[in-house]
């Protein structure tokens, strides 16, 4: 997975977000606040190059991704319902799946 995938799931989970405010669930502020963290991941990952710990950045920026998709399939299936929740979830692994993400996972840090 690229940074460009990384991003995609971001902007898919902001899109959530706003969906789940705009339907009146009160998502609470860690939730907003995982979301600022996640675009900040990103942000130091792509500026990251030639830098020794940029593999540890990456693994942290997909971690907190899907700490919050997880967070906020949970507010979903709370605060709507399954079809609702289940919904963004296949959203959500569409993008994942595009770069074959949940591999990259698996690699070892180098040190």
């Amino acid at each position: 997975m690229d940074v460009t995938t990384a991003e995609s799931v971001w902007s898919a989970l902001g899109r959530m977000f706003d969906d789940l405010r705009g339907r009146g669930i009160p998502v609470s502020q860690e939730l907003l606040e995982s979301l600022t963290d996640c675009r900040r991941l990103i942000n130091r990952h792509k500026t990251a190059n030639g830098c020794k710990n940029r593999d540890a950045i990456f693994v942290s920026m997909l971690e907190e991704l899907r700490k919050l998709e997880d967070m906020l399939v949970i507010e979903a299936f709370q605060g709507i319902g399954d079809d609702f929740a289940q919904e963004w979830e296949s959203r959500l692994s569409q993008i994942w799946s595009s770069e074959s993400v949940l591999t990259k996972q698996a690699v070892p840090l180098q040190t």
